[in-house]
Protein backbone atom coordinates (compact mmCIF):
# COMPACT_ATOMS: atom_id res chain seq x y z
CA UNK A 1 0.00 0.00 0.00
CA UNK A 2 1.73 2.86 -0.84
CA UNK A 3 0.73 6.64 0.27
CA UNK A 4 0.52 10.08 -1.80
CA UNK A 5 1.39 12.49 0.55
CA UNK A 6 2.26 15.37 -2.48
CA UNK A 7 4.81 18.22 -1.52
CA UNK A 8 4.47 18.81 1.99
CA UNK A 9 4.42 22.23 3.72
CA UNK A 10 6.79 22.22 6.31
CA UNK A 11 5.54 26.35 8.09
CA UNK A 12 2.28 24.75 7.96
CA UNK A 13 3.58 21.37 9.93
CA UNK A 14 5.67 23.41 12.64
CA UNK A 15 2.86 24.68 14.72
CA UNK A 16 0.87 21.33 15.35
CA UNK A 17 4.30 19.44 15.74
CA UNK A 18 5.37 21.84 18.36
CA UNK A 19 2.36 22.17 19.97
CA UNK A 20 2.55 18.09 20.37
CA UNK A 21 6.31 18.14 21.81
CA UNK A 22 5.01 21.23 24.52
CA UNK A 23 1.70 18.69 25.07
CA UNK A 24 3.99 15.67 25.79
CA UNK A 25 6.47 17.39 28.02
CA UNK A 26 4.16 18.82 30.05
CA UNK A 27 2.17 15.32 30.11
CA UNK A 28 5.56 13.52 31.55
CA UNK A 29 5.95 16.15 34.21
CA UNK A 30 2.29 15.72 35.19
CA UNK A 31 1.96 12.13 35.15
CA UNK A 32 4.54 11.23 38.20
CA UNK A 33 2.96 13.59 40.17
CA UNK A 34 -1.05 12.81 39.82
CA UNK A 35 -2.78 10.50 42.00
CA UNK A 36 -3.39 7.93 38.87
CA UNK A 37 0.47 8.38 37.57
CA UNK A 38 0.89 4.89 39.03
CA UNK A 39 -1.82 3.16 37.02
CA UNK A 40 -0.90 5.18 33.85
CA UNK A 41 2.47 4.30 34.38
CA UNK A 42 1.05 0.51 34.69
CA UNK A 43 -0.73 0.60 31.88
CA UNK A 44 1.85 1.89 29.66
CA UNK A 45 4.00 -0.47 30.43
CA UNK A 46 1.32 -3.32 29.08
CA UNK A 47 1.13 -1.52 25.98
CA UNK A 48 4.89 -1.65 25.61
CA UNK A 49 4.98 -5.03 26.33
CA UNK A 50 2.65 -5.44 23.88
CA UNK A 51 4.28 -4.00 20.90
CA UNK A 52 7.08 -5.67 21.75
CA UNK A 53 5.58 -8.53 21.17
CA UNK A 54 4.14 -7.65 17.78
CA UNK A 55 7.14 -6.91 16.65
CA UNK A 56 8.47 -10.21 17.29
CA UNK A 57 5.50 -11.52 15.55
CA UNK A 58 3.36 -12.37 18.37
CA UNK A 59 -0.23 -11.04 18.77
CA UNK A 60 -1.58 -10.69 22.27
CA UNK A 61 -4.70 -8.81 23.62
CA UNK A 62 -4.54 -5.92 26.48
CA UNK A 63 -7.04 -7.83 28.13
CA UNK A 64 -5.21 -11.25 28.28
CA UNK A 65 -2.34 -10.22 29.45
CA UNK A 66 -3.44 -8.00 32.25
CA UNK A 67 -5.14 -11.14 33.39
CA UNK A 68 -1.98 -13.13 32.84
CA UNK A 69 -0.29 -10.88 35.21
CA UNK A 70 -2.42 -10.83 37.87
CA UNK A 71 -3.26 -14.61 37.57
CA UNK A 72 -6.75 -14.88 37.22
CA UNK A 73 -6.62 -16.49 33.17
CA UNK A 74 -8.88 -19.44 33.35
CA UNK A 75 -8.92 -20.09 29.46
CA UNK A 76 -6.45 -21.55 27.33
CA UNK A 77 -3.69 -20.01 27.48
CA UNK A 78 -1.98 -18.63 24.32
CA UNK A 79 1.18 -20.11 23.29
CA UNK A 80 2.57 -17.01 23.35
CA UNK A 81 1.87 -16.06 26.85
CA UNK A 82 3.10 -19.19 28.49
CA UNK A 83 6.38 -19.47 26.35
CA UNK A 84 7.34 -16.19 27.72
CA UNK A 85 6.11 -16.49 31.29
CA UNK A 86 8.15 -19.81 31.17
CA UNK A 87 11.38 -18.00 30.19
CA UNK A 88 10.58 -15.42 32.90
CA UNK A 89 10.78 -17.33 35.94
CA UNK A 90 7.90 -15.74 36.97
CA UNK A 91 6.26 -16.96 40.36
CA UNK A 92 3.04 -15.94 42.93
CA UNK A 93 2.94 -12.25 42.82
CA UNK A 94 6.16 -11.24 41.64
CA UNK A 95 7.18 -8.59 38.92
CA UNK A 96 8.93 -10.07 36.09
CA UNK A 97 9.99 -9.55 32.39
CA UNK A 98 8.53 -11.02 29.10
CA UNK A 99 11.41 -11.50 26.22
CA UNK A 100 9.60 -10.27 23.45
CA UNK A 101 12.09 -10.43 20.29
CA UNK A 102 14.80 -8.20 20.50
CA UNK A 103 13.63 -6.41 24.18
CA UNK A 104 12.93 -7.30 27.31
CA UNK A 105 9.98 -5.60 28.59
CA UNK A 106 9.36 -5.43 32.34
CA UNK A 107 5.10 -6.53 33.31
Amino acid sequence: MVYEIGKLNHETLLGPIAAAEDALARLDERVPRSEVGAGFAERADFFDSICSMWVGGELVYLEDLVLHDAQMDIARRAMSLSSRTASCGRGAGSRGTILAGRFRVRV
